[in-house]
């Protein structure tokens, strides 16, 4: 299979609200990769991102059509797939030679793609498939589905992963030279909305014209794309090689080998979904074991045990970038849940409660006895004791929301960060704190339940107060 990850290429132009065949983009080479691994062109398949017949798909199915015969591209047959007549895909699949996934509304395709079984079909395709902008969010074995509609992302409910067609473990947003300043429900579109997701999957902006090539597991980049990753934005260059799945991705979370556990366990699965889950399954039960035997091992180290104190820890967390060091003693309650940046130090007593997921970013520094959950369990006390299966079971059970917390943060001494938390980038957090809510980046916060006090700005700079800095600058002398 060749399979082309795009934002948009060319194939429809808009002239006065008109949708009319447009020039396929070639800037990046688009077109003479195309061609080259084009064997036959007997049967194109243009599968729609929407079960219903939609004006706006059929002009870009048959635009797509006319801009490739510009381009002396012609196929025997072209046949547009929707709700209509998904019924004849799988046939049609084995005989297609090229197979383009539309644009559209993202959760709408996804449900259709479910729905008609496309996953499966696609495993047994061997041609070209060209996915263009929702098409190839689609195409990931996770899918991050940001919101993009009014009231999206206001709805605690929306579901922001799904699963996908498997067939990359590229998460990408098209359409970044044009969506750079896009606001909505009032909020900034990447600074405010996508930003807290990258700390769950790293996620790629691709421009139009721009686009990933992936054959035999090599992926490659052509073009302009960008890595947002733990609240960081930077430039990839083209022709990337493989694989392009980054440490922190869900893809990660889902399949990689953990320690001590091959796989996601059904709770840890009713974990990532934000719904019921029995902490007293036997799985869950002896990852935590073994968790908390690796604390008692860690804590009865000396301080100067370097190597020794290292080992320990990446056998604990699932991820623990370089330069970490933590004080102890530590309390980790699943370990392989969490995931620690570059730089990072915790003082005495660092607890860590991470049944959901807990990310950490680069150059954080953590007083004593700060404390991280994410359990939470009913209010009423009968349900605390015990609900019931669709069978009458009793069973005792919680549910659980994963905190995030940006790069470059200070904690003070006994801060607690409560379930379902994201504290923005270059954040202090006052001693005593209890982080109830959200903390936007560049804050000063602090109380019970912790408030944001001030924005943080230049004028913090240890530089205006000569009676502490006493020779020191923030600036390297030239």
């Amino acid at each position: 299979m060749d399979l082309f990850l795009t934002s948009k290429i060319g194939a429809t132009a808009n002239l006065n609200g008109r949708r009319m065949a447009g020039k396929i983009d070639d800037r990046f080479g688009f077109l003479t990769l195309f061609k080259k691994c084009l064997r036959e062109t007997k049967l194109m398949l243009y599968i729609s991102s929407s079960p219903e017949p939609n004006e706006k798909i059929s002009d870009w199915f048959q635009n797509t059509i006319d801009a490739l015969e510009r381009e002396d591209i012609r196929f025997g047959e072209c046949v547009l797939i929707d709700g209509r007549n998904a019924w004849a895909l799988e046939k049609l699949a084995a005989q297609a030679d090229v197979i383009f996934l539309s644009g559209g509304h993202l959760p709408t395709q996804n449900l259709f793609f479910q729905r008609i079984g496309l996953r499966d079909i696609l495993a047994e395709f061997d041609g070209i498939i060209v996915a263009q902008s929702a098409g190839s969010m689609n195409c990931a074995e996770v899918v991050y589905v940001c919101p993009e509609l009014p009231g999206e992302s206001k709805d605690p409910n929306f579901e922001r992963f799904r699963p996908g067609l498997g067939l990359t473990d590229i998460n990408l947003l098209p359409h970044y030279d044009d969506n750079q300043n896009l606001t909505l429900d009032g909020k900034s579109f990447y600074a405010d909305i996508v930003c807290p997701d990258t700390f769950k999957t790293p996620i790629y902006l691709l421009t139009d014209g721009s686009y990933f090539y992936i054959h035999e597991g090599k992926a490659e980049l052509f073009g302009e794309a960008y890595l947002f990753h733990r609240g960081k934005l930077e430039r990839q260059k083209s022709h990337l090689e493989p694989p392009l799945a980054f440490p922190g991705s869900v893809v990660d979370n889902i399949h990689k080998t953990y320690k001590g556990v091959t796989h996601m366990t059904k709770e840890e699965a009713r974990i990532n979904r934000g719904v019921l889950f029995a902490p007293g399954d036997p799985e869950l039960v002896a990852i935590k074991l073994r968790t908390h035997n690796l604390n008692v091992d860690y804590n009865m180290t000396h301080e100067d045990e370097y190597e020794k104190r290292a080992a320990i820890l990446h056998e604990i967390i699932g991820e623990f970038d370089e330069g970490g060091r933590i004080q102890g003693p530590i309390a980790f309650h699943y370990g392989k849940h969490t995931k620690i940046g570059k730089r990072f130090f915790a003082n005495f007593n660092f607890t860590v409660q991470d049944d959901a997921e807990v990310t950490i970013g680069d150059d954080c520094n953590f007083g004593p006895n700060v404390t991280i959950v994410t359990p939470v369990h009913p209010l009423l006390p009968g349900e605390r004791r015990e609900l019931y299966d669709s069978e009458g079971n009793p069973k005792h059970l919680c549910w659980a929301k994963p905190v995030h917390i940006g790069s470059d943060c200070w904690f003070g001494a006994n801060v607690v960060v409560c379930p379902g938390v994201t504290i923005g980038h270059g954040c202090v957090i006052g001693a005593g704190s209890v982080v109830t809510r959200d903390i936007p980046p560049n804050s000063f916060a602090a109380g019970v339940p912790c408030r944001v006090i001030r924005e943080i700005t230049e004028a913090d700079s240890v530089e205006n107060f000569p009676e502490i800095s006493e020779g020191f600058s923030a600036h390297k002398p030239e």
